[in-house]
């Protein structure tokens, strides 16, 4: 019939710069024995937006139907709605809501940062600080890491934020159970295992879009009931993300520090 199931890839390329490190990394996590690696822990933050206005909800509402639909391969059908993405910035425009996550052993654990206001008077959302954040590991962290791993300590795998770094925030982790991995590689996220169940969580919420636009509560309720089913009936998945770095570094490796497909 001349149809193909046709995919976008969404993937950014990785600086020739960080390259080295990315590949450093690489060979160390290959030396790291696996009862070690089955303790990382993940932290990050991630951003879901809001629909302000009929039309955002609309866009947002066909971001939920998939970024793939069967069309002609030579691309000569028409530009009906059902074969139109879309728009670019649906995933980065609206009410944003930012949250922070502790991703152990499949599980994730998260704290959703307070809602703020701009000079406008419009509703937004705070930023994750340093204080905020050892606020967060001082109140969550030793709670978080007995959920997910009653076994001991945990190794905490993070970004390059300059307040992650701190020696404040340090201490607060090793007071919490949680020791830093010090040598992650800057602008990494397919090695970072949370970003792949960010992926997942916003994928199973666009798949379930209320037929009407929603508030910041009745997401964070949506949102909550999200991460509950993930926790209990992915956690197989989740534990795959979380074990294998050794299978992301070979590829890291083969591709000569660059895009792993993580």
């Amino acid at each position: 019939m001349g149809y193909g199931w046709r995919l976008r890839r969404g993937k950014a390329a990785i600086a020739k710069k960080y390259k080295p490190e990315r590949l450093d990394w690489s060979r160390w996590v290959l030396r790291q024995p696996f009862k070690d690696l089955i303790r990382y822990t993940y932290v990050d933050g991630t951003t879901f937006y809001l629909a302000r206005t009929p039309q955002e909800w609309e866009d947002k509402a066909r971001a939920g139907l998939g970024k793939s639909c069967y069309r002609m391969i030579d691309g000569s059908d028409s530009l009906e709605d059902c074969n139109v993405g879309p728009s670019s910035y649906a995933k980065g425009q609206g009410q944003p809501v930012k949250i922070w996550g502790f991703f152990c052993d499949g599980r994730l654990e998260y704290m959703v940062l307070p809602k703020d206001f701009d000079k406008n008077g419009k509703e937004t959302t705070q930023h994750m600080t340093g204080v905020r954040y050892r606020g967060m590991v001082n109140k969550y962290f030793a709670s978080w890491r007995k959920k997910c791993w009653p076994r001991g300590r945990v190794f905490i795998v993070k970004d390059y934020e300059k307040f992650l770094r701190a020696d404040l925030t340090i201490a607060a982790e090793d007071k919490a159970g949680c020791d830093q991995v010090p040598m992650y590689p800057k602008s990494s996220p397919d090695l970072n295992a949370i970003e792949g169940w960010w992926r997942k969580l916003k994928l199973y919420l666009e798949e379930r879009e209320p037929v009407e636009r929603e508030t910041r509560a009745a997401f964070l309720r949506r949102l909550r009931r999200a991460v509950d089913y993930l926790n209990r009936n992915c956690r197989k998945h989740g534990r795959q993300l979380c074990r294998n770095q050794k299978e992301r570094a070979t590829m890291c490796k083969r591709l000569k520090g660059a895009r792993t497909k993580w």
